[in-house]
This record gives structure tokens, C-alpha cells and sequence, in this order.
């Protein structure tokens, strides 16, 4: 190791017991004429203009103003987080236009850009059928006062059973309410979602703790396009304790929001309150972020809030509305989430009358051993709406691509299992395993292609070229999060009083499934083939970053498998002193970890960075005791937030790996990286705190 590369690690290592800073590139921005000139290493030691004599994002003009007319000679990397991209993040989650949705925003919210609209039909806002008499009124009231384009109507009860009717209410457009604000993700999704809520919660409190740490501190007005000093005086308008309790309590509101529909759509939180994920949830994350609010609120004496307890006393007439947050975690978190836990654990759970649980399987090691694991597997049927009537044409080509592959393919459709265009689907019932009459494609492959998109991780190649086999892999990265969500509900039984909800012995056999079953011979995590289908398929060697999850969670059994599995899985792919890279052919990655190292040409595989990604994997390294690793992943992700918000004023959903500015379409699904980000502009508040300390 060279003399400067020693002394630039031993810094590191100084920095990080102080809690300071660590990065080890330059983000210099100095003035000349008509530009601001970032230098670095950020992207392969290419400089980064930013160019004064164009229309600058307002954002941008408005925090670079300063240093111009101070005539500064240059602006650090802290200087440029500090004074534009956390002002930036840290207003934007009220900007009613990008994330903020109210109920006075029914209208706004109704609307959906996934699924193309009718011409002349109103969009639908659909509630529980128990609450119309709470509900029917005071809806349809907000509604006529904001637009004629929206209707109200109660569910069905019971829900119907799925079907292939093009009229199903799982296949057509309709809003679910929701009864407080939330956060949307941005651009496109103009819904509350499952699992990037679960982020977004996070990065509501981080940016309430920064402010609450920081009550002079600066936040960007999208609807006023300025800067807006917050301020210690409990008189001002600006007051920054009320910016903290706000962006609390919407942090709160999005937790009961998910107890809500867990109580009145179907027992488990949603892919997205729309009417056509009805049937799908996403990755269980619930009793961390309830945890999160908890732990913030008593932390920091946040004042208690109830929100749900007119709604629940219409299903429960004994329901005592909770005075404070212990009693919100035992009357309302508690119930919700071991009935969200049945959902995935429970072999007899089901919402239409199935035979057992799909979601459940046994299965057997080389060995004969036995083990419980978990899957993706959703209630609908028949093609995803969202793909077969996309506004976006390259999702609306995935289902023809998929049985044109299986044309061309036929050893990957043996016994006609994922593509039978000769026996159709007749009627509005699906029967035996049919194709469908448009596409061809069977419901064994419709199941599998929803499961992928209930994973959150759609679109990959990781379970067959076009998914076709996701139904037939436990992940490991399901398996986690069901054995994390265990031990949190054992967590809020505790600091409840009540009785632990889940099983020592339950959760003893699910850690030595998952360090035991979903262990390789190279000592790698990974999926594992559950499912025995008449085709040639085998044990998961994608390497996939959700691999990862368990240096995240309580689930390995000693240190020495955390070093195992971090040399197997990251740092035999270092390059250079980069240590955290992920990465095939040589190519460094400084702007995250890419999700896998195969390109596909789809969303979620290399080249790109994920929030999700850089989250559990930065804090999994932090909860192992590895600093320099984590700090590196985190500071990666900031990098990439910089470098892009540096040019444009905005965030976005993902990021080539290699090189933020690259604009790298992908050929399945959304073509166009989406902007806002909610996630995104999440995980970068999150890792800031940490690396600021």
C-alpha cells in the first residue's frame, strides 16, 4: 500500500471515532465567467460544470447565489449538501405538486398516471364499505369542492374473488382512501406504495432530526421558489419546531395509514392504494418504521396525535382510542402487525378461500431436512393492469415480449407450463392452467410475473429471463424481513407489557433456515429453489444484492459468517482501494452498489443503484462493525445525489453505478428514470445524519 493511500486510511478510520466526515474526493465549485466548475473524482475524474448562462433549476440559483456575490473562489462538497441538496430535500416533502397528499388533495390524488384513462370517465375513489356512514358524506363533499372528474363509491363486501373481467375491480383504475396525508415517490407513482413508505418514514424523521438539531437551518419552498430560514422563535411563522412536528406527524400518519389498510383491505399492507393491487402487498417493513416513530416520539416529546380511533370503533365497539404512544403501539401496531405476520407466515391465512396459504412452503435440503420458508405470491389472477394498460409503451410490450420468447425457447415451456396459446382461458374464470386469450401466457406465468412485482424488484433476469420462475424461489431477502418482523413484534409485546405474539422456538428455526438452508457451499446467502417445476431450473447462483440483507438484521449466528459472506459477496469484487463495489469487467462503481452484476437491460440489475440497496447493505455494514465499508457505501450514494442535483436541481429513482449523469435507458419497463425521488431523497437524508453525526 502507498504512503499517501496509508495515511489517508488512518485519517479515515480518526474521522469515523469522531464522527466526522469521511470522503475522500474533492467537490471543488469555482467561478469562472459563466460557470461553476465541480472537479473530482465523482465521476472517473471528469470534471462537472454547472453553467451559469442557462436556465438553472430555481433551486440551484437560488443557493448558489451567495458564493456568487461574495465572489467565492470555491465551494466544498459539505458546503454545496449543506446550502442547496439538504434545504432542497428537507422542503420538499411538503410540496403538494411532487410528494405531499392531503385529503383536501383527493382530486390530485385520484388521478393515475399508470393505467391509461378512459376518455370522459371520472376516476374513482373507493372506501371500506363498513365506514359509509363516516365516510360517504364528508368525501363526497371535498370531492365536488375540487373537481366534477371524481366519484365516491364504497367497496364491495365482501370483495369478489379475482377474475380475468376486463370490469373486475382489480383490473380497472379506482384510488383506496387513506385517512391521513402521506408522501408519494414522485413523478409518475402518484400513490402511497408499501414498501417505499417504508423509506420515506425514515427520511421524514431524519430531516425532522436535523432540523430539530439544527433550528436555524435553511429549507427549500418549491410553491414560493426561495429559501426560507427557519427560526428558534416560537412566535415566527417559521418556528422550526413546527416544521419538525409537521414532518412528524405526516411520518406518523403514513404508519396508521398502513394499520388502516392492514384493518380494512384485506389484512396486509398494499403494493399501492389503488384498486388493482387489492391482491398484493409489498416487503414487510411495517414494525420497523412503526418502531422508528415510536422511538422518535418518546425520544423527542413529540405530541400524541390519534388518527384512527373514529374508524376502528366501527368494526370494534370495545376499542379504547390510545392517550399516548405505548398505548398506540399495544392498541393499534400491535394487532395490525400480527395480523400482517399471519398474512406471510401462517399456513391456513387466505383471503379467498384457497386451500392453504401460497405464500407458505415446505420444503426439503439435499440432506432431507425439513424447513418452513416464505415466497412472493399474490391472490390475482391474469395479466398485471398496470402492464397490460400502461400509459408507457415498453410496459405494455412485456407480456407479447414474454410469449415471443417462449416461441422462440420451447425447452423453457416444457409441458406448456408459462405459454399455451392452443388451450385459451374461455369465460371470465381461469381454469386449469390456461393461456390467456390476448398474450397466450398461462397463469402459472401470471403468478410469477406478479410476485416479482410484489417483491418491489421489477423488472430482473434473476428468476428467469422474463420471471417466469420467481414463484419458484424463496428469497432470502423475504425470509429476513419475516424473521426481522418476529423479533419487532416481540420488541412492541415488550415495551407494551402484553404477551410476546411469536414463538422462541418459531424464531429459532427461522435464523437456522436462513444460516443453514439459504447458505451456499461458497458460504454465500442466496435464493433457493422451492418449487419443482417441469423445466430445467436450479439453486440461485444471481449474484443479487438483496443477498445482503442479513448483515442488516439479527438473523446470522457469528462474526466470522459476517466475514465470510462480506469477502464472498463484496470484497472479492473490489477494484482498486474501492472495497465496496459490486461489479463485473473491472468498471468502478462511486455511485452505489448495482443491484446485481448481470445487465439484462432491465430496471432492476446492473448497471443501476438503488436506494433500497445502498440502505440495507450501508447499514448492515454499520450493524457488523465494519465503519470504513458502510461509510464508503454511504458516502457513494451521496455522491451520486451530488453529482446529479449539481446539473439538474432534482433527484431520481435510481442511478447508473458507474456514472450519475448517464442517462441509460433500459429496454423493459419505465424507460425513463422518474424524479423526485422519494426513496432516494430518503436513504441520502438518512446516510447524511449518520455521516455528519
Amino acid at each position: 500500500m502507498s504512503k499517501s493511500k496509508q495515511i489517508r486510511y488512518a485519517f479515515s478510520a480518526i474521522c469515523f471515532i469522531s464522527l466526522c466526515y469521511i470522503f475522500d474526493v474533492t467537490f471543488a465549485i469555482t467561478p469562472t465567467n459563466t460557470q461553476f466548475i465541480i472537479t473530482g473524482d465523482m465521476n472517473n475524474n471528469k470534471s462537472l460544470v454547472i453553467t451559469l448562462n442557462k436556465a438553472l433549476a430555481p433551486i440551484l440559483s437560488s443557493c448558489l447565489k451567495p458564493a456568487l456575490d461574495q465572489h467565492q473562489q470555491s465551494m466544498s462538497q459539505y458546503q454545496f449538501e449543506r446550502d442547496c441538496v439538504i434545504p432542497y430535500i428537507n422542503g420538499a416533502w411538503l410540496d403538494k405538486k411532487m410528494f405531499l397528499r392531503t385529503n383536501a388533495m383527493l382530486a390530485q390524488a385520484a388521478e393515475d398516471k399508470l393505467i391509461k384513462h378512459p376518455k370522459g370517465q371520472a376516476f374513482p375513489i373507493f372506501y371500506p364499505a363498513v365506514l359509509r356512514p363516516l365516510l360517504e358524506k364528508s368525501l363526497t363533499r371535498k370531492v365536488k369542492q375540487s373537481s366534477a372528474n371524481v366519484i365516491v363509491k364504497p367497496l364491495p363486501s365482501p370483495l369478489p374473488k379475482p377474475s380475468l373481467s376486463p370490469n373486475s375491480l382489480y383490473n380497472n383504475i379506482g384510488l383506496l382512501y387513506l385517512p391521513n396525508a402521506y408522501v408519494v415517490p414522485g413523478d409518475m407513482f402518484n400513490e402511497m406504495y408499501g414498501w417505499d413508505s417504508f423509506f420515506i418514514v425514515k427520511g421524514l424523521l431524519a430531516s425532522a432530526n436535523y432540523i430539530l438539531t439544527r433550528p436555524h437551518s435553511v429549507v427549500w419552498s418549491a410553491s414560493d421558489k426561495q429559501l426560507v430560514h427557519l427560526s428558534d422563535n416560537n412566535k415566527s411563522p417559521y418556528y422550526y419546531y413546527a416544521y419538525v412536528e409537521k414532518l412528524f406527524q405526516i411520518a406518523k400518519g403514513m404508519v396508521d395509514n398502513h394499520i388502516f389498510e392492514i384493518d380494512f383491505y384485506g389484512g396486509f399492507i398494499l403494493n399501492a392504494n389503488r384498486t388493482y393491487y387489492l391482491t398484493r402487498s409489498q416487503p414487510p417493513l411495517f414494525t420497523e418504521e412503526a418502531l422508528a416513530v415510536y422511538h422518535f416520539a418518546t425520544r423527542d416529546n413529540m405530541p400524541y396525535d390519534e388518527t384512527l380511533a373514529p374508524f376502528l370503533k366501527q368494526i370494534n365497539n370495545k376499542f379504547t382510542q390510545p392517550v399516548d404512544y405505548k398505548t398506540w403501539l399495544k392498541q393499534e401496531v400491535l394487532p395490525a402487525g400480527i395480523r400482517y405476520y399471519r398474512f406471510w407466515t401462517d399456513p391456513t391465512d387466505t383471503i379467498f378461500a384457497e386451500k392453504s396459504n401460497p405464500r407458505v412452503v415446505t420444503t426439503r435440503d439435499a440432506a432431507g431436512k425439513s424447513f418452513t420458508v416464505y415466497r412472493f405470491y399474490t391472490d390475482g389472477v391474469g395479466p398485471a393492469p398496470e402492464v397490460a394498460r400502461s400509459t408507457q409503451p415498453q410496459n405494455v410490450a412485456l407480456y407479447q415480449q414474454a410469449g415471443e420468447y417462449f416461441a422462440k425457447h420451447p425447452q423453457q415451456n416444457l409441458d406448456n407450463w408459462f405459454y399455451n396459446p392452443k388451450h385459451r382461458c374461455k369465460g371470465l374464470q381461469v381454469h386449469q392452467n390456461c393461456g390467456d386469450a390476448q398474450f397466450g401466457l398461462t397463469q402459472h406465468f401470471y403468478a410469477s410475473d406478479r410476485a416479482i412485482r410484489e417483491s418491489g424488484f421489477d423488472l430482473s433476469s434473476r428468476f428467469g429471463k422474463v420471471g417466469q420462475l420467481a414463484t419458484a424461489y424463496a428469497p432470502i431477502s423475504l425470509n429476513v424481513l419475516i424473521y426481522q418482523m418476529g423479533n419487532e413484534l416481540n420488541t412492541i409485546a415488550s415495551i407494551t407489557n402484553s404477551t410476546p405474539p411469536v414463538k422462541t422456538t418459531v424464531l429459532q428455526q427461522q435464523k437456522e433456515t436462513i444460516n443453514h438452508f439459504f447458505v451456499n457451499a461458497k458460504g454465500q446467502y442466496s435464493d433457493r429453489l422451492v418449487i419443482k417445476l417441469p423445466i430445467k431450473s436450479s439453486p440461485s447462483t444471481y449474484l443479487y444484492a438483496t443477498n445482503f440483507y442479513p448483515l442488516w438484521s439479527s438473523a446470522l449466528t457469528t462474526a466470522s459468517m459476517t466475514n465470510t459472506m462480506i469477502h464472498a459477496g463484496l470484497e472479492q469484487h473490489h477494484v482498486g482501494d474501492r472495497d465496496t463495489s459490486l461489479l463485473p469487467n473491472g468498471k468502478q462503481a462511486q455511485f452505489g452498489i448495482p443491484t446485481s452484476l448481470t445487465s439484462s437491460l432491465m430496471q432492476w440489475d446492473y448497471p443501476y443503484a438503488w436506494a433500497p440497496i445502498q440502505y440495507f447493505i450501508g447499514q448492515g455494514l454499520k450493524n457488523q462493525h465494519r465503519p470504513q465499508l458502510a461509510y464508503r457505501v454511504m458516502q457513494d450514494w451521496l455522491n451520486a445525489g451530488d453529482v446529479f442535483f449539481s446539473q439538474t436541481g432534482d433527484f431520481i429513482e435510481k442511478y447508473v453505478s458507474y456514472d450519475a449523469l448517464a442517462d441509460k435507458r433500459i429496454k423493459y419497463g419505465y424507460a425513463q428514470a422518474q424524479k423526485g425521488f422519494g426513496w432516494t431523497n430518503a436513504v441520502y437524508m438518512q446516510f447524511y445524519n449518520q455521516l455528519y453525526g
